[in-house]
């Protein structure tokens, strides 16, 4: 081996011890990183906690958020979780640490907890190696689920279906938000407008259609069945309207605006006909309200009429014969009927004049028949007797009248049955 030789062998040789060497320092360092650097004090220190959730060794111990230190091991006893915090960038934890000064948070959303430490002040004096931060001293650990706990089960079930349901709603829809979220730069100023016109009299508008709305979502409360099975009827119906692609409501569409023209004529022309429509059915409304109000006796007429109507069938085949032999009497007295009906009309001017006295007509024959309806133990039935009167006595005698007489041969129409005296002093005409 020449010397060149010999000397590139030891160049190599410590070239290579160096980088050993160097790896070998890597890998103690790595090893021992989580334990500071070489050289750095290590305080340890105790706090007990209630709760530590998954809390594990290693996890970090953080002042003000910066990591200054590490979890060296978690342990139970009596009840309680003790967590052993190895400190390397401070020199002491003190006794006036009080509620909160260690608490375990959340490191990420996968659940990696660290020790959140407030180590006191000086003043109070170092806490001793062997003694324990109290769970009194400390908060446990806190999750973001924790939050729904205050939350009912049927709300924390409708929450977690409504969640679900949004995601799966937002699934296959990553282009949809893309635009979204690139649209909102040019739609906040719109958002911004639409925000202060809801924000105007402090919302008053926005509290009415609330509740307005409220009171409509009411309105369905209790009709949910009827609701999905309108939901499934629409969706036959857009189904059908769909069918071949939507031909059938293309073609519909497009030949809409001439049918529409149409029905505006047929309907512009039907004007005037409605219009006779409307007066014919305001002249028919007295005659069916009367009709209504007579319904109910033309019902009962209608209840009642069976039974005289089977009654009726054996008075009308009794009457038949007579019917027939009315018949030939009504042909026969065809001929009459002219001279009767100018016979009638002859005889309206006089009983025109004696309807006035129809009460003494009746009067008469009322006393006719009573004269008639007895007789006596003769057989006669009338007796005339004359009685002489004042007048019949004086008549011709004296030229002066009778004061006594209240005779008059032409009583007015109910005036004869008055028209007599029953003194002297008695006017005529006021006799009882």
């Amino acid at each position: 081996m020449t010397r060149r030789a010999k000397q590139r062998w030891r160049r190599n040789l410590a070239v290579g011890a160096a980088v050993i060497m160097l790896f070998a320092a890597a890998v103690v360092f790595s090893v021992n990183a989580t334990d500071g650097l070489p050289g750095t004090t290590k305080v340890t220190v105790r706090a007990a906690f209630s709760d530590v959730g998954t809390l594990r060794e290693d996890n970090d111990v953080r002042v003000g958020g910066v990591r200054v230190g590490r979890v060296s091991d978690v342990f139970y006893r009596d009840g309680q979780a003790i967590a052993e915090l190895e400190l390397t960038e401070i020199d002491a934890v003190y006794r006036n640490a009080k509620a909160r000064t260690a608490s375990v948070g959340a490191r990420s959303a996968l659940g990696a907890k660290y020790v959140a430490l407030n180590p006191g002040t000086p003043d109070a004096g170092k806490v001793d190696a062997d003694q324990v931060i109290p769970a009194t001293e400390t908060g446990g650990a806190k999750d973001i689920t924790e939050l729904l706990d205050v939350l009912d089960k049927p709300t924390r079930q409708a929450l977690g279906s409504t969640l679900r349901e949004t995601g799966r709603g937002f699934s296959g829809h990553q282009r949809n938000l893309s635009d979204a979220v690139e649209a909102l730069p040019r739609e906040l100023p719109d958002l911004a407008t639409i925000s202060r016109a809801l924000s105007v009299d402090n919302g008053a508008d926005v509290t009415r259609l609330l509740r307005n709305l409220d009171t409509l979502a009411g309105r369905f409360h209790g009709k949910e069945r009827q609701l999905a099975d309108l939901a499934g009827q629409l969706e036959t119906t857009f189904r059908a309207v769909a069918v071949d692609n939507g031909l059938p409501l293309r073609q519909t569409i497009q030949r809409a605006p001439g049918t529409l023209r149409d029905v505006h004529g047929a309907l512009r022309s039907l004007r005037e006909p409605l219009a006779h429509t409307e007066s014919a059915m305001a002249a028919l409304r007295p005659g069916g309200k009367a009709l209504g109000r007579a319904l109910p006796d033309f019902r009962g007429v209608l209840r009642e009429a069976p039974r005289p109507l089977d009654r009726l069938r054996a008075v009308s085949d009794d009457a038949v014969p007579a019917l027939e032999a009315l018949t030939g009497v009504m042909a026969d007295a065809r001929p009459v009927a002219p001279q009767v009906r100018r016979a009638l009309g002859n005889a309206a001017d006089p009983l025109a004049v004696l309807a006035p006295y129809s009460p003494e007509i009746a009067n008469f024959f009322t006393h006719l028949k009573r004269t008639l309806a007895n007789s006596d133990e003769s057989g006669h039935w009338l007796s005339l007797v004359y009685v002489p009167s004042s007048e019949s006595a004086g008549t011709g005698m004296l030229p002066l009248s009778d004061p006594a007489v209240a005779r008059n041969p032409y009583p007015g129409p109910g005036e004869a049955s008055s028209d007599r005296k029953n003194s002297v002093v008695t006017p005529r005409g006021n006799g009882s």
